[in-house]
Order: C-alpha cells, then structure tokens, then sequence
C-alpha cells in the first residue's frame, strides 16, 4: 500500500502537501497491527502464546493470498464500486457477529458474578 501511495503522490502534478494521506495509509495498518499482536500475547496463556500468535500470522498474511485474487475476479465480474460494497458488507457482518459473540460472553460472565451456582 505504501509503494502504491507514493507511486500516486509522485506522479501527481498537485502540492506535495500529503502528510496526513501518508499517516493514514502507511502508519495507520501499523499501529492497528501492533495493538493486536499487543493483545493477543498479553491474554494468551504461556503455554500456548506461540501457537495463538502463529495462527493469528497465518490467518492475518494468508487473508491476502486467497482475498485479493477473489476480489479481482469480482471486480470484473459486477465492477469495482460493488466490490468494494461487497467487500465492506462483509467486513460490517463480521465485526456485528464478533460485538455479538464478545457481548454475549461478557453478559454470562456478569450472570455468573451475580448469581453464583449452586452448591
């Protein structure tokens, strides 16, 4: 993404104000991608933070591999305004289901503090 936004930014014939375009496409990935690897080895056990951060790689590399080809076939199958609609419907369905999962463990666990089980 960086290379395709200085290739736009060098070809362009506007002021080279860009700066934040520049914080935004390339330090924006980066900080969101930090805070997730943060997390992820700070809530996982030791016994297993190797295994939660490698299939967070693979997950997280290979997405790119299978996505980008899938989004190109698209693309010219029904344009790329649509594609894009496409692609961000799913990425809203995701999140909703994720808040949904999260929401809904959180809720049991202030039921079980509440109501403590039985003896």
């Amino acid at each position: 993404m960086t290379v395709a936004f200085h290739i736009f930014v060098r070809t362009d014939d506007r002021p080279r104000d860009h700066w934040a375009a520049d914080c935004v496409f390339r330090h924006g990935p980066e900080f969101f991608i930090n805070a997730i690897t943060s997390t992820l080895q700070l809530r996982a056990r030791d016994d297993v933070r190797g295994r939660v951060i490698a299939i967070y790689s693979i997950g997280i590399l290979g997405s790119g591999l299978v996505g980008v080809p899938l989004a190109g076939t698209l693309a010219d199958a029904v344009g790329v305004p649509d594609t894009l609609l496409i692609i961000a419907t799913i990425c809203a369905g995701t999140a909703a289901i994720t808040a949904w999962t999260w929401l809904k463990y959180q809720n049991r666990k202030v039921v079980s503090i509440v109501q403590p089980a039985p003896p």
